[in-house]
């Protein structure tokens, strides 16, 4: 659980994995204050009833906004089946980021095909550092091509909503991205 800092393995298929957590487990073993705290909690049934359907209203409500505003704005993603991240698709966006942001003697692109991962980390890097925004490139995640996402829903909608705006703001700039200054690169 959040917040507390503790956690659950159910592996009761792979003796192997459990055999080498149980080696590292005597390194994060909780309070005991803890343990009897989370024992009364979840012992509670009335309570992990309630907060499972409030995390999954929330949880729902937060995907059906996130996934209209993806609609609105022509964003194409691919729908979650569980959990709280979605896959969005920022090709254009991101064609769009490498086209005002080539370097000296490149060529501009005119298709999302010509996209590299490189770009994409690139523009990851750009947006983190000059823009202020947190995405999860899908380079990271083993992506089959150049120009996924990830994103995490479950976040407040007024916080999140600011963050994509933020983001197709500073992608989709006509704008060239000017290197920001820092006594790395002086």
């Amino acid at each position: 659980m959040n917040g507390f800092r503790i956690g659950w393995i159910v592996s009761p298929w792979n003796k192997n994995f459990m055999e080498a957590v149980s080696v590292t487990s005597v390194f994060s073993y909780q309070a005991s204050l803890v343990n009897s705290m989370m024992a009364k909690v979840l012992g509670d049934r009335e309570f992990i009833d309630g907060f499972i359907n409030l995390v999954s209203t929330n949880l729902l409500d937060a995907y059906n906004k996130t996934t209209s505003y993806l609609k609105q704005n022509n964003i194409p993603y691919t729908p979650a089946q569980a959990g709280h991240f979605l896959w969005i698709n920022i090709k254009e966006p991101l064609l769009t980021w490498k086209n005002n942001n080539l370097k000296p003697g490149e060529a501009r692109l005119t298709s999302t095909d010509q996209l590299t991962f490189d770009d994409e980390y690139a523009m990851w890097l750009d947006t983190v550092n000059r823009g202020r925004i947190y995405i999860t490139a899908g380079v990271n995640f083993k992506a089959s091509e150049p120009g996924w996402a990830r994103i995490i829903f479950a976040q407040p909608w007024d916080k999140l909503k600011v963050g994509l705006d933020r983001l197709l703001a500073f992608t989709t700039s006509s704008e060239p991205q000017s290197p920001k200054t820092t006594k790395s690169n002086l």
